[in-house]
């Protein structure tokens, strides 16, 4: 079991905590002491240094050297990387503004250079709060150094004196950052060896990234065809998350139905006996009574003398603001119903159960909050006292015949 490395930093993001334990790898020499390894053989190691941070190492004995190719949580590998067995020392991408990215590194671990690390942990800074900016301190000559070419013989690499630091190509590393700013990618995608989804909060497990980062669309298509060994592994599926998924998923229709229900049996079990239903028979009514044709040739005088009903008093009865405040509370009604569906759908289900599900509590959220707000303005307006509740009542009156 591996002890977690602390983080000497105080001002640092709270995600930070335990990132330094990645500065252990630089101390695997046991694996030197143990069972030689034959080429193309290697170990693998998972390293649990967070929640929500894995790190896989695949260890290597070489002829001549040992080497740990660390890769990042957040990065997929999608082409051979064999090749990076061939670095020596240290070998890490060098991204913008001249710095090292320490999501794929390849390390000669040695216990007098993580010693040296230890003793200097505390003293040198670190512009991230984490171990990326520890390693851009400790490797401060890193952006001179030569890049790394994996096509140099076996034989040339044996006769020349092993650099202490090496830059990879951004093959090795391929930044979504920095696809996203030109919406392709620098280099050729075909020979791209590993993805690193550096965005933050937009990580590739999320179900709403998919929609957002056209590379995600790698990682959910190697989610898919995993086989079953931990939960979440077999096709990407939890079955925690499955259930949770149907529940929420059956929720609203079981609401709709119930509300459905509830209006049923409040008039009398009679459907056609609803506010709705009224007002169309209604209209009907109007309508086979007068004629079509004449329903539709009213002079404008008779609309005039209709309009005429409502005294400027019951216009005045409205207040100047309601609409105003209207819009402002559909409009907090949809953010708010939309903060609320995305918080309560799981945030690691497939990226199509994950736009279904917030469409859906989307707007049923949105439903009942901006219509219990026209609830309340209806009985707001059946209280006022004047013409516009009075011309109210007849509609109500009807509604329970």
């Amino acid at each position: 079991m591996i002890s977690l490395l602390a983080n000497p930093n105080q001002v640092r993001p709270k995600r930070f905590w335990g990132v330094y334990t990645k500065l252990k790898i630089f101390n695997m020499t046991n694996y030197k002491k143990g069972k030689p390894f034959s080429l193309g053989v290697y170990q693998s190691v998972v390293l649990s240094i967070s929640m929500f941070l894995l790190v896989d190492c695949i260890v290597s004995r070489l002829e001549f050297a040992f080497v740990v190719v660390y890769l990042d949580a957040d990065t997929i590998v999608v082409k051979s990387i064999e090749d990076l067995f061939k670095c020596q020392k240290f070998c890490a991408n060098l991204k913008h503004s001249e710095r090292l990215n320490s999501g794929v590194m390849v390390v000669e671990p040695s216990e007098a250079v993580f010693n040296d690390m230890m003793s200097k942990v505390n003293t040198l800074p670190s512009y991230t709060g984490g171990d990326q900016g520890f390693l851009n301190s400790y490797y401060s000559d890193f952006p001179n150094a030569h890049v790394f070419d994996p096509n140099i013989p076996e034989e040339v690499l044996k006769s020349r004196p092993a650099p202490e630091m090496e830059r990879l190509s951004t093959l090795y590393n391929a930044d979504v950052g920095l696809y996203m700013l030109a919406n392709k990618w620098m280099v050729d995608e075909s020979e791209l060896r590993v993805i690193h989804y550096t965005l933050g909060p937009l990580k590739p497990w999320d179900w709403w990234t998919s929609w957002l980062l056209k590379p995600v669309d790698v990682w959910q298509n190697v989610r898919e065809q995993l086989k079953e060994s931990l939960p979440g592994t077999g096709g990407g599926k939890n079955p925690n998350d499955e259930l949770l998924v149907k529940f929420l998923f059956l929720l609203p229709f079981c609401a709709l139905l119930f509300c459905f229900y509830r209006s049923f049996v409040q008039t009398g079990g009679s459907v056609c006996r609803t506010s709705l239903c009224n007002q169309v028979r209604h209209f009907y009514h109007i309508i086979r009574s007068s004629g079509t044709v004449a329903y539709t040739s009213v002079s404008s005088s008779s609309t005039i003398n209709a309009n005429s009903q409502f005294p400027n008093s019951a216009q005045n009865k409205v207040p100047a603001y309601l609409g105003a405040i209207s819009v402002f509370v559909c409009f907090m009604a949809a953010v708010v119903s939309l903060g609320i569906s995305i918080s309560i759908v799981p945030r690691q289900v497939m990226p199509w159960t994950g736009l279904l599900l917030m469409y859906e509590w989307t707007f049923s959220i949105f439903f009942l909050s901006f219509g219990a707000f026209l609830h309340l303005i209806y009985l707001w307006g059946k209280r006022e006292p004047g013409p516009v509740s009075s011309r109210m009542d007849p509609i109500d009156s009807d509604s329970r015949k």
